[in-house]
């Protein structure tokens, strides 16, 4: 379902495809919308649709090979070119960047998720998942479960200022 007035009221969309859930819809500046999904195809790649017509139509599901996951919820946040360091605007991604529930990291698009050519790591170790939201004008906070040993351990946020995603 999504909202364009804020959550005051809620349309179903899709389907998108199958064997797809915890799904992340963000808004890109010219109005397309890229839903980012937790994938069990057995492929440890997310699957994204996109939809130029408000979420009434979405493109054949794909599945991304620069977006590795352990079949892990992830999150998604558009940034608007007005916030950026750069002037552009920036769509960020964050998930367990493995094939196991570890290495938390953000990655940054700069062509509305077609590429991916910054990655920084925020946690080394078991994480799993992950909120994000713009803090400010120039921050990123990250929210997320992590620990030594598992990544039920604990949950820690990130104040990650955009600068230093360039």
């Amino acid at each position: 379902v999504v909202s364009d007035d804020h959550g005051k009221t809620w349309q179903r969309v899709g389907p998108m495809g199958l064997k797809t859930n915890e799904n992340m819809v963000s808004q890109l500046e010219n109005g397309t919308l890229i839903c980012n999904m937790r994938s069990t195809a057995g492929l440890n790649q997310r699957a994204i649709s996109q939809s130029s017509d408000d979420g009434n139509s979405w493109s054949p599901l794909l599945h991304d090979p620069n977006l590795i996951e352990p079949v892990c919820q992830a999150s998604t946040l558009a940034i608007p070119s007005a916030n950026t360091p750069d002037g552009r605007e920036w769509l960020l991604f964050c998930n367990p960047a493995s094939k196991k529930r570890e290495n938390l990291t953000i990655k940054v698009s700069f062509d509305g998720g077609k590429s991916w050519p910054v990655s920084r790591l925020i946690h080394a170790g078991p994480t799993a998942y992950s909120c994000m939201t713009l803090v400010g004008e120039n921050c990123v906070g990250v929210l997320y479960e992590c620990g030594e040993r598992s990544s039920y351990e604990g949950i820690r946020f990130a104040h990650l200022p955009l600068q230093w995603l360039m």
